[in-house]
C-alpha cells in the first residue's frame, strides 16, 4: 500500500488484479439485465461493495484515484461508478503494461 501512495493508480491496480477472477465474474454479471437494473436504480453503493467486495474506505479510495469529479460520484447511480471503475482499471492495466 505505500507504493500507492506514490502512484494512486497502484492502489486500483493492486486491489483488482488480486480479484482477476472477481473482474471476470462482474464483466459477465453487468451482461445481465437484472443486475444492470438493479444497479442503475441504486446509489447507495451497499451493491457494488458487495459485487466488488470491498469495503466502503477502499471504494472511496478506489474512486478518487480515477480522478472522477465530486460532482460524478455525488450523482452517479451504481451502475455508472461499475462502469467507471470498471474503465479506470482497464486503462490503468494498458499504461502498466506500456511501462514494463
Amino acid at each position: 500500500m505505500l507504493g500507492s501512495i506514490f502512484n494512486p493508480l497502484d492502489f486500483l491496480y493492486n486491489t483488482f488484479s488480486r480479484k482477476g477472477n472477481e473482474l471476470k465474474k462482474l464483466k459477465k454479471m453487468k451482461q445481465d439485465d437484472e443486475i444492470r437494473n438493479l444497479l442503475a436504480s441504486r446509489f447507495d453503493r451497499e451493491t457494488l461493495m458487495v459485487l466488488l467486495q470491498v469495503n466502503k474506505v477502499d471504494l472511496d479510495e478506489i474512486v478518487s484515484q480515477c480522478n472522477y469529479s465530486k460532482e460524478f460520484i455525488q450523482k452517479a447511480n451504481d451502475l455508472q461508478m461499475l462502469d467507471a471503475i470498471s474503465e479506470c482499471y482497464e486503462e490503468y492495466k494498458v499504461l502498466s503494461r506500456d511501462r514494463k
